[in-house]
């Protein structure tokens, strides 16, 4: 029997998913019936729909990813800062102010000569709202903003002269046990402006992002994967042999080492957040947890700098699936009388799909303003079929083609993917098995943090402030008054002014920062919040023992 599979709520993910699954001879059904996968928008609401879903299908949406690693990098942002304050093995992440909450330790940092920051709005995307500062006065007008202030990585890996980034994809099988994969190749997307580290350069010498550099006239188009020498957007594989042929010293496998260990490290830092995440939503279904057959495809934003060290710049739990190119110089000349010729078929798919529009996954060439748009209800036939397009991508209309390096890049991510979740063979991925066992051995505390938290907070999720003195009693001594100090301070600081995991977590991280630490002791604090979790551990093993 075929593997079903569902792409109805796929979205703009569904072009290069369906390519996925034509090339293995699954068959595509329609909401409602049974099927293996089930591949879903991030709309929080198809979660929810598709968890409802008969058959146990797997589900490319996990539980609380959403909050935690989409455009809302607030949420991201205080988790690593988190963890990285328990963990050495946390060192890949720059530096973070959370505004307008951190604005006066982001003021107080920009007056010691800590550098630019990267500002970027909460919820933003696509480099909007974007802005480099090297001074308070920069960031002041707009202080009061939800925004994150990021350290700019100051002397950035450079080729041929333009500043790079790579987008890593990374396959969260399962989080209990965690199972992590890596793909083998990525993309790495180049700014379209010389970088020479002038603070008053143009954005698209600093800032990577694709929906920017695109709309510059210096924006290269590469259709050839294996090609690492030219174009705006190229293979990663290929960008790394390239390196290693002109960067001195680079080596692509320690390359691939450091990725490997934030990947790893990364996902573990997220577990606890993820599987609490499933625990609330399996207390308001009153069902099993459903993260046994959820997973994600996430996307790792990391830079390279002069000394070869890779950097965590974001995770985005929803990585762009879209095969696009970028416009084409030359305007497109309008058809003669009789229509637009038929579309050449692409030669990967079988002759029964060669008509498939090409809007979702594929970009566009300039056309003139006053090309007359396809009639109404042929918007897709006419795409496909090189007619111009007026959608919202680029202003004006333009006609819709594919990227080459896209679609071979992301058609491996998805489908090797696909395959590891369906126990297929798959050369697409390394199995981080090994790197995740040793991020474990060193970030355990956090998790253990979860469990004790689980085991005290109420039906809604959140920790009561009786629960709360009980417990400040037994782990830090603490009498009344200050229990109800310290649990009031999280409440308030809280972002839902509840104390939840996250804001019960730095409530026990404050308190065993006093007596004060020296700046950087995440080992004196890692060892004072083991501490306090065994004796809290001790205080829930007692009031269980007396409580049955």
């Amino acid at each position: 029997m075929k593997v079903r599979v569902c792409l109805d709520d796929a979205k703009k993910a569904e072009e290069v998913v369906r390519l996925c699954i034509e090339e293995r001879n699954f068959l595509q059904v329609p909401a409602g019936k049974p099927c293996a996968l089930l591949w879903i928008g991030n709309a929080e609401d198809s979660l929810h729909t598709a968890l409802e879903t008969s058959g146990a299908p797997l589900i490319n949406r996990l539980p609380g990813l959403l909050e935690l690693a989409h455009k809302e990098r607030v949420p991201f942002t205080r988790l690593m800062a988190r963890v990285s304050r328990v963990s050495p093995a946390v060192h890949f992440v720059p530096r973070a102010w959370v505004l307008p909450d951190e604005a006066p330790a982001l003021e107080r940092a920009l007056a010691s000569g800590v550098g630019r920051v990267i500002v970027k709005p909460d919820g933003g995307s696509q480099g909007d709202g974007v802005f480099l500062a090297a001074r308070w006065a920069d960031v002041a007008p707009r202080a009061a903003e939800c925004l994150v202030a990021q350290a700019y990585v100051p002397a950035p890996l450079t080729l041929r002269g333009l500043k790079f980034d790579v987008r890593a994809y990374v396959l969260l099988e399962c989080l209990s046990p965690l199972r992590v994969h890596l793909c083998r190749d990525g993309l790495a997307r180049f700014a379209t402006a010389p970088y020479d580290g002038a603070p008053a350069r143009k954005l698209t010498a600093h800032l990577t992002n694709y929906s920017l550099n695109v709309r510059d006239a210096a924006y290269e188009h590469n259709d050839d994967p294996h090609d690492g020498a030219r174009g705006s957007k190229r293979s990663l594989r290929a960008t790394l042999a390239e390196l290693e042929r002109t960067a001195r010293g680079f080596d692509a496998s320690s390359f691939w080492s450091q990725l490997e260990h934030i990947a790893a490290a990364t996902c573990v830092a997220l577990q606890p957040s993820l599987l609490h995440a499933a625990a609330r939503l399996s207390l308001a279904r009153r069902a099993a947890p459903p993260s046994a057959r959820c997973f994600a495809l996430l996307g790792f934003d990391v830079l390279v700098d002069e000394a070869h060290r890779l950097h965590l710049l974001e995770v985005n739990s929803n990585p762009s699936l879209q095969a696009r190119a970028p416009p084409a110089p030359l305007p497109i000349t309008p058809p003669a009388r009789g229509g637009y010729p038929p579309a050449p078929p692409r030669p990967h798919l079988s002759p029964r799909l060669s008509f498939l529009p090409f809007l979702d996954i594929d970009v566009c060439e300039a056309a003139p303003a006053d090309l007359a748009p396809p009639t109404k209800g042929s918007r897709l036939t006419a795409a496909a079929h090189g007619a111009p397009c007026r959608c919202m991508e680029f202003g004006g209309a333009h006609v819709h083609r594919r990227c080459l390096v896209d679609e071979a890049v992301k058609r491996a991510a998805v489908g090797g993917a696909i395959d590891i979740l369906l126990r297929r063979p798959s050369e697409a991925y390394t199995d981080l098995a090994a790197a995740v066992g040793a991020a474990q051995a060193t970030m355990g505390s956090i998790d253990r943090a979860r469990r004790a938290f689980e085991k005290c907070m109420d039906r809604r999720g959140v920790l009561t402030s009786t629960r709360a003195r009980k417990l400040l009693r037994a782990a830090a001594g603490f009498g009344s008054a200050e229990a109800d100090i310290a649990f009031l301070r999280a409440k308030h600081a809280a972002l839902d002014n509840e104390v939840g995991l996250d804001a019960f977590i730095d409530m026990l991280l404050r308190l065993c920062e006093s007596p004060p630490l020296d700046a950087g002791d995440s080992a004196n604090l890692e060892a004072r919040f083991s501490d306090m979790l065994g004796r809290i551990e001790e205080w829930i093993a007692d009031t269980s023992t007396n409580d049955a």
